[in-house]
C-alpha cells in the first residue's frame, strides 16, 4: 500500500472517530457529574488506552504510565513520570507497568504462536 493511500485512510478514519471521542469526553464529564466513579475510572483508562497506541506509539492494551515505566529513558517517558510522581503517587509509571507487563506478555506469545 503507497504511503498516500494510508494517509488517506487515517485522516478518513480520524475524521470518523473525531466526533466518537468528542462524545466520549463529554460521556465522562457525565459520570463525573452523576457520580458514576467506576464508569468514569473505566472511560478515562479507555481514553489512556487510546492515547498511548496513537500518540505514542504503544500497544493498544498498555496504559500511558506502563508505557512510560517501561521506556523511562526516553524524554517523554521522563516527562509523564515527572508529572506522574507530583499529581498522582511517586512510583506509579514503574508499577503501572509491573501490574500490566504480564499481560502484554501474554499477548506477545499468543501473537508469536500465530
Amino acid at each position: 500500500m503507497t504511503r498516500t493511500k494510508i494517509i488517506f485512510r487515517g485522516l478518513v478514519l480520524l475524521c470518523l472517530l473525531l466526533p466518537c471521542l468528542v462524545a466520549g469526553f463529554f460521556r465522562f464529564l457525565w459520570m463525573l457529574a452523576a457520580g458514576e466513579a467506576d464508569a468514569a475510572k473505566r472511560a478515562l483508562r479507555a481514553y489512556d488506552m487510546a492515547a498511548n497506541a496513537s500518540a505514542l506509539a504503544g500497544n493498544p492494551f498498555e496504559t500511558m504510565s506502563s508505557h512510560c515505566g517501561r521506556v523511562r529513558t526516553t524524554w517523554w517517558a521522563r516527562g509523564i513520570i515527572w508529572i506522574t510522581d507530583r499529581v498522582d503517587q511517586p512510583g506509579h509509571c514503574v508499577g503501572a507497568n509491573a501490574k500490566e507487563q504480564p499481560l502484554l506478555d501474554l499477548i506477545d506469545n499468543h501473537r508469536s504462536n500465530q
